[in-house]
């Protein structure tokens, strides 16, 4: 099983990797149903749930933690870019009093889904 962190710290650390603008973090999460390790398909989009390929299971990702993989350099054929820029992180399906202010102290840019 990977090593799971604190979703603020996750997503602080990729900010500062990514506000340079030469890599792109895919967000990885532990299933909590089958406990498989999952890659969000978008650079630079975290989640806070996150729905497993293989076994269908909705993981609270806000609660459980995450990490991430780091691809540094320019984009090789076929690897998505961030369709809002490398140097920015968003947070998808986010919601909730906690989460808002933890964002918010970060400097994150947050959309409802």
């Amino acid at each position: 099983m990977m090593n799971l962190h604190p979703f603020a710290d996750v997503v602080q650390r990729a900010k500062e990797i990514c506000a340079e603008g030469n890599a792109r973090c895919f967000q990885q999460f532990n299933c909590a149903g089958c406990g498989i390790k999952q890659t969000m398909a978008e650079p630079n989009r975290f989640y806070t749930k996150g729905q497993c390929e293989e076994c269908g299971h909705i993981t609270d990702i806000w609660a459980d933690g995450c990490n991430h993989m780091l691809i540094l350099g320019p984009p090789t054929r076929g690897t998505p870019e961030p369709e809002h820029g490398r140097r920015q992180i968003i947070i998808a399906n986010a919601h909730g009093d906690e989460l808002a202010q933890q964002l918010a102290d970060l400097g994150i840019a947050r959309r409802e889904s």
